[in-house]
């Protein structure tokens, strides 16, 4: 039996809902039109756009210390309510931290970094910035649209912004950010958004400081509502774009030359101890090859684990998990979307999502 864990997108007056098994979910109604599940994507591994090269990205044009241009905001705490919100979007949902010291095995820090997200994106910059990129509900108006954590202390403390993207805005709401850093040291965004004749497309857009975009393209256009939510990385000189295909939980996979228009390739679900996991976010791996993490269930048995592989084809399950919902009193219902990135005291962060408490 096939559970509702979608989020519906509307486009020109056309609602579009999805229905996912158990294994996995996505976000979002009305007013949470562009903020999905996986990914996030939102998606990508630290410095994605150099890492298979061995070069590390120059420094971005803002980075630790410099004035960031941008409007800062307080995030909001509880579940959004009302009419409009939806239960699969970010009102109800809220991004937490875990740590690691091999990036397999998570303990929680018990740290809260708003709620009202979805989607998490971490980005860790030469100078040990850590970026951390989502879905925010209703931060433009009544739509959801893409925010950052900042922050220049190992994670300890953060400051929030609004993220400027130029030629890409609500409505419908925007969604699911998948960032990677380029050789130059500019960041180019994914994101989820509605495309041409009703059909939903991921959308890139530049930034040479990571706060203030510009529109690029189409990305990707399926001529469908069926795929969105991308997580992108590049291999060798080929880019591999994941995409979340709404219907059945698995994974649409695109190829690029150049990481601006991508052609899909194939569809197929991605299998660990026997369960449909829904991958979410790249990792590159220090010692070579790239660890994508997934997640299954949005219900007392959901768990996030582990592939690798360094293709970008060929995935090897990890067969140990790398974080349980459990009893922990910040979360409520499951766990899901993990975003990792290797910090600059070389552990691992993990920004992950679960649902606000009810008693909160």
């Amino acid at each position: 039996m096939q559970k509702n864990t979608g989020r519906s997108y509307v486009l020109g007056g056309a609602c579009v809902m999805w229905f996912l098994a158990s294994a996995c979910g996505t976000s979002s109604s009305t007013t949470d039109a562009g903020a999905s599940d996986a990914g996030s994507d939102a998606s990508v591994s630290v410095d994605a756009g150099a890492a298979d090269t061995g070069t590390p990205p120059q420094d971005a044009s803002v980075d630790a210390g410099e004035v960031i241009n941008a409007l800062e905001y307080t995030p909001p705490t509880g579940a959004a309510t009302g009419s409009g919100v939806s239960s699969d979007g970010p009102g109800p949902r809220r991004i937490l931290l875990a740590t690691s010291t091999d990036g397999i095995s998570f303990t929680r820090l018990d740290q809260l970094i708003s709620d009202q997200t979805n989607t998490p994106n971490l980005v860790v910059l030469p100078s040990g910035r850590i970026l951390l990129y989502y879905t925010a509900h209703a931060i433009t108006g009544t739509f959801d649209n893409i925010a950052v954590a900042v922050s220049d202390d190992n994670a300890a403390s953060w400051r929030y912004f609004k993220v400027a993207i130029d030629g890409v805005a609500p409505p419908p709401s925007v969604g699911d950010p998948d960032v990677v850093r380029l050789e130059d040291g500019s960041f180019r965004m994914y994101v989820t958004h509605g495309g041409p004749a009703n059909t939903i497309v991921i959308k890139s857009a530049t930034s040479s400081d990571g706060f203030n975009f510009t529109y690029e393209g189409i990305a990707l256009n399926t001529s469908s509502q069926e795929y969105k939510d991308s997580l992108t990385q590049r291999i060798g000189d080929t880019w591999v774009q994941f995409v979340l295909h709404s219907s059945d939980g698995n994974m649409g996979r695109a190829t690029s030359s150049d990481g601006v228009t991508f052609a899909l390739q194939g569809t197929q679900g991605y299998m660990n101890g026997g369960e449909l996991y829904v991958l979410s976010n790249w990792l590159a791996i220090p010692s070579g090859g790239f660890r994508v993490y997934g997640f299954r269930g949005l219900n007392a048995q959901s768990q996030i684990r582990s592939f690798t592989t360094t293709d970008g084809v060929e995935f090897t399950p990890d067969t140990t998990e790398c974080l349980r919902f459990g009893t922990n009193p910040l979360e409520r219902t499951f766990v899901k979307d993990a975003a990792v990135a290797r910090m600059a005291n070389g552990t691992y962060l993990m920004a992950y999502v679960s649902e606000v408490p009810s008693s909160m």
